[in-house]
């Protein structure tokens, strides 16, 4: 939907075998499996400690929860098939293949298993001065799996109430419902949001109404029929995707994903056209993206009146992302041009 709703999840790799492993003798905070959920695929330390957040949440430096996972059986280094997989490309594999005389032909997996009884002595020399991939034990895995299918039970279900609310025109209990589950986050979606704030609600509620309600010029092509299938589509990305069935047809050079994308930006850009308004700006530009097509580097090169300016998403719009303008308040006592 809007800027707020970009919700994150984990995606996982399937379980197989772990269906018997016992619970660990011990209870780890939310955050603490949220941290061990990360490792769920490989990953370096390095990656996952590049989020500055994680020490407040954890009460605790990230390193040391990591040893403590560690000591706990929770983590281990990645298996050294495992790190040639994630640290060598396919091209890479057949180069090495090609120097020690053998075959090139195969999936990946198998160029890794003929490399591995080859020459293991040399991959594991070649990785020697690379930093350590961390991978979830069996054990651990049972944790993390469990801990990311909860969250998303959660979200799904916050997704379909705030659905249905909007759905029946409540879109204030909508946007409540959202706001709700996203304070409830360790890591909320969002940069500097306050998901408490009844400024944030007001205006996601103001977006559904929108998008539950208008039919943007960009999207004249569209049927009213499809515009009903696409208004909860761009409300509520799952995930931060937009899913539509894949023979949905726009008549425009962009696809069914880009089309809620222009309803979701034409709901913004009403917002925040209201809200240039309402501080006195009486004047505004349009700034375009860089490879924008030529019909919306040409609206950069005006003014507007606050009052009647250009309709955003741009109708002429002939990129196949759609159109990426944004209205730029200037001046709160700028004269147009006679």
């Amino acid at each position: 939907m809007w800027k707020f709703w970009q919700s994150k999840s984990t995606t996982t790799p399937k379980m197989n075998r772990l269906q018997n492993t016992e619970p660990p003798p011990f209870r780890l905070t939310d955050a603490e499996l949220l941290l061990l959920s990360k490792f769920l695929y490989p990953s370096t330390i390095d990656s996952i400690i590049s989020d500055r957040r994680w020490p407040t949440v954890l009460g605790n430096d990230v390193l040391r929860v990591v040893e403590q996972f560690k000591h706990q059986g929770l983590l281990a280094v990645a298996a050294l098939s495992t790190c040639i997989e994630r640290l060598f490309s396919t091209t890479t594999l057949k180069e090495l293949l090609k120097e020690h005389g053998l075959p090139v032909s195969g999936k990946k997996e198998i160029l890794i298993q003929r490399l591995m009884e080859a020459d293991s002595e040399a991959l594991y020399k070649a990785t020697a001065n690379m930093k350590p991939l961390l991978e979830c034990s069996d054990t651990g895995r049972v944790l993390a799996q469990a801990f990311v299918n909860e969250n998303k039970a959660k979200e799904d279900d916050a997704i379909a109430r705030s659905k249905k609310a909007a759905e029946n025109q409540n879109f204030k209990e909508a946007a409540q419902i959202i706001a709700k589950f996203q304070a409830s986050r360790i890591f909320p979606g969002g940069l500097w949001v306050d998901w408490k704030s009844d400024t944030i609600i007001e205006d996601m509620a103001e977006d559904l109404r929108i998008i539950y309600s208008a039919h943007p010029k960009i999207l004249t092509t569209l049927t009213n029929q499809q515009l009903d299938l696409l208004r909860p589509v761009a409300a509520y990305p799952i995930r931060g995707k937009y899913y539509l069935p894949s023979d949905f047809q726009t008549g425009r050079v962009f696809d069914g994903v880009v089309a809620a994308r222009m309803l979701s930006f034409y709901a913004c850009g009403q917002r925040e056209l209201k809200g240039i308004r309402a501080a006195g700006y009486t004047h505004l530009k349009i700034s375009s993206a860089p490879d924008s097509c030529a019909a919306c580097k040409k609206l950069s090169k005006k003014t507007y009146s606050a009052d009647n300016p250009p309709e955003l998403p741009h109708p002429d719009c002939t990129h196949e992302m759609g159109c990426r303008c944004l209205y730029t308040s200037i001046s709160k006592t700028t004269r147009l041009p006679d």
